[in-house]
């Protein structure tokens, strides 16, 4: 493969994984429930009884008893995936690139301190060309694609955390008639 059909489908892979990550940077989770669809909703947080979401379409805050609650696909898997894919990919060229630079080899026999000694380099990458192309992959691919994976895994993570019960959450019974205070502690 010629190295401009090279560089071209890593600009393609690039900015393809670039846009799909793009369409796909929320803190939107899909959650499924045994009485509606799927619902595309931001997790706020979980107070032991019921899941308080914010509905993604129309910003609406309400609950969703917990007991209700099939599944939920926490948001950034697309973005992790892509990520791992990318920096994966980048540093796999890098080496390929820096393996590939050819052998040197001089023949210095029988030459003096004050007499030149011939190198030919082998078939291979040049050590420059080999340098500008591994700052291609890292500046292109590995970053971007290290960037993806963090903020992928942020998102799942936080959603994970909003999603679980808040520990020692208990649920104060309803108010007496006797008007005795009640507290919840947390």
């Amino acid at each position: 493969m010629g190295r401009l059909k090279l560089f071209r489908l890593l600009i393609s892979l690039f900015a393809g994984c670039g846009a799909l990550a793009a369409s796909g940077c929320t803190h939107v989770a899909t959650i499924q429930t045994h009485t509606h669809f799927a619902e595309r909703a931001t997790i706020i947080e979980n107070d032991g009884k019921d899941l308080v979401v914010q509905d993604a379409d129309t910003g609406r805050v309400h609950r969703i008893p917990d007991s209700d609650v099939v599944d939920i696909q926490h948001p950034g898997s697309m973005e992790m995936v892509l990520g791992g894919i990318l920096a994966v990919g980048g540093t796999a060229f890098a080496i390929a690139v820096n393996v590939d630079k050819g052998s040197t080899s001089c023949d210095n026999a029988g030459a003096s301190s004050a007499q030149s000694v011939s190198c030919d380099q082998t078939d291979g990458i040049r050590g420059d060309v080999a340098m500008a192309l591994t700052g291609f992959a890292v500046l292109t691919m590995i970053a971007p694609g290290t960037g993806l994976l963090l903020w992928g895994n942020h998102a799942r993570t936080d959603s994970v955390r909003r999603a679980q019960p808040k520990p020692n959450a208990t649920v104060a019974p309803a108010p007496a008639a006797t008007g005795v205070a009640l507290t919840v502690q947390f």
